[in-house]
């Protein structure tokens, strides 16, 4: 959905939006002639937060909470650390993630976080870029070449579909660097 509001001299204004089936990739089109305070938003298509999350357990003990619809620039990257997201890929924005401890950055493994979910669902990891080399788990996901910068670093993403039921992430193995993030999103849309 796109929604584009101008005020004052609003002379020409075009909204435009063109999206790309279900990847949740698309983009908005604003062009505006003698318009002042004009605000665009739009929502990209998959960026839903209809995914329940349940039975969310860390290995660490630590607090992690789920955070619906809630990626976006400004919002916290963290249960224990103040950083937050300056910028994330248009097939990200809007949807669910798991708020991590950054605290848990050092743990290793092949299960770390698990959780149970109510539909097929995209899960995206956002995984330090300074760490080398990459957790021999992520060697199953499929790394999208766009990124997620935070306050703090710029994270590579991977991307890997899941069915019905529990899903499970290995360790960080972030010695010294930060830890990962965790996005959901419905593969229906």
């Amino acid at each position: 959905s796109v929604t584009l509001t101008a005020t004052e001299d609003s002379g020409s204004v075009f909204a435009g939006w063109s999206g790309a089936g279900s990847s949740g990739i698309g983009s908005c089109v604003a062009l505006m002639d003698h318009a002042r305070n004009i605000t665009a938003n739009f929502e990209p298509e998959g960026a839903s937060g209809s995914v329940t999350i349940t039975n969310l357990t860390v290995d660490s003990g630590k607090t992690y909470q789920v955070i619906s619809d809630g990626l976006q620039g400004g919002a916290v990257v963290y249960t224990d650390r103040s950083y937050t997201f300056v910028t994330v890929p248009v097939g990200v924005a809007g949807a669910t993630y798991i708020q991590t401890a950054n605290n848990d950055k050092n743990f290793q493994g092949n299960s770390f976080v698990s959780f149970d979910v109510d539909q097929p669902v995209t899960v995206t990891v956002g995984h330090d870029q300074r760490i080398a080399p990459k957790p021999s788990w992520l060697g199953t996901w499929t790394a999208t070449g766009e990124v997620i910068v935070t306050t703090d670093t710029t994270l590579d993403v991977y991307e890997r579909n899941f069915p019905v039921g529990q899903v499970t992430i290995g360790g960080n193995q972030g010695s010294g660097k930060s830890m990962y993030t965790v996005v959901i999103r419905s593969q229906a849309n």
